[in-house]
């Protein structure tokens, strides 16, 4: 029987869940908050067109070049060699973008700890995130990556569906495409964004070492990576409209403007405006936060381990080959 249907879908959520990097994550948050939905749509379609475009494009080039099912692997071997460093530095900013957002975007505003304590638990909650990432990444590996993002993946649908049902009323009111307070936004424009997000889709997944990894595999396994990248990027698009749209029910739930300290520059930042809603409606241990709390964990840990897997394929070909 042929399974590559299944093995794309598989690729596809494994994908998704490895570009849900903490910039994307919680940006997604605050593009709702500064332009409203209609900024959420201008941040979500580029980056998962940026997904589809890699797959339909790596799939040529795989096709075109000799090699069989190594032909993506070889041409990598040649691309990347004036690359190195910037692909090696593009994924350590990554991965430290994705603690940072976690630790400041989920654990700063639980404040589990107060005082002279803060410090340590800070450093505690990026020691622990960090080591479970290089646990599932040693443990899984680029064979079976895309099975253990099934189950996280099947977790994640669990967590959505459970903030979905609590949502009340569940469709906002009023609903309006844009920002539900358009004075709290004082930085750049809507259009003031454009460049950022086309350059982001042009180069965002080519400079991704998890990206080429999974695309080189995807191709051994006699898969369509064209197939895989279009399912990766529409599973990475639903996951930013659920992210930005329960942002946006969050703001019209409040009623007011979210209490947001300006920043050194001067703008205000909401990227932690849902886990504030969730910490101070909720009661400690309610259903709803934890399931928003796991999605957000989830979804980090689903990027570090494939960034583990990334690196440690990466510099591994490289000493192969060095003469030092």
């Amino acid at each position: 029987m042929n399974l590559r249907w299944l093995n794309a879908i598989l690729w596809g959520n494994s994908v998704a869940l490895s570009w849900m990097w903490g910039l994307g994550l919680f940006f997604s948050v605050q593009m709702t908050y500064m332009f409203g939905l209609q900024g959420l749509l201008m941040f979500a379609v580029p980056n998962a067109v940026g997904l589809a475009l890699f797959g339909f494009l790596t799939q040529i080039v795989a096709n075109k070049h000799s090699g069989g099912q190594e032909s993506l692997a070889i041409f990598f071997d040649k691309f990347s060699k004036p690359f190195r460093l910037i692909l090696y530095i593009y994924q350590i900013v990554a991965l430290s973008l994705t603690v940072f957002g976690l630790v400041n975007y989920l654990f700063v505003p639980l404040q589990l700890a107060t005082g002279a304590l803060f410090g340590l638990y800070l450093c505690l909650v990026v020691f622990v995130v960090l080591a479970a990432g290089c646990l599932f990444g040693e443990e899984f590996g680029i064979q079976k990556i895309k099975l253990g993002h099934a189950m996280m993946g099947g977790l994640l649908v669990l967590c959505v569906g459970t903030i979905l049902f609590g949502l009340d009323p569940f469709k906002p009111e009023p609903f309006q495409w844009a920002a539900p307070f358009p004075a709290e936004w004082t930085g750049p424009s809507f259009f003031g964004y454009a460049i950022p997000l086309v350059i982001g889709l042009l180069v965002g997944p080519w400079l991704d070492l998890q990206h080429w990894q999974r695309a080189i595999q995807i191709h051994r396994e006699n898969t369509s990576i064209r197939s895989s990248y279009i399912w990766g990027g529409s599973i990475f698009f639903l996951m930013l409209l659920f992210h930005g749209c329960l942002a946006f029910w969050v703001m019209t739930k409040m009623g007011v403007a979210p209490s947001v300290t300006p920043a050194l520059d001067g703008f205000k930042y909401a990227h932690d405006l849902v886990t504030n809603y969730f910490n101070t409606t909720f009661a400690p241990g309610s259903l709803m936060p934890m399931a928003y709390y796991s999605f957000l964990a989830i979804c980090a840990l689903t990027t570090l381990d494939s960034g583990y897997i990334a690196l440690k394929w990466f510099l591994g070909k490289n000493v192969e080959k060095s003469d030092n």
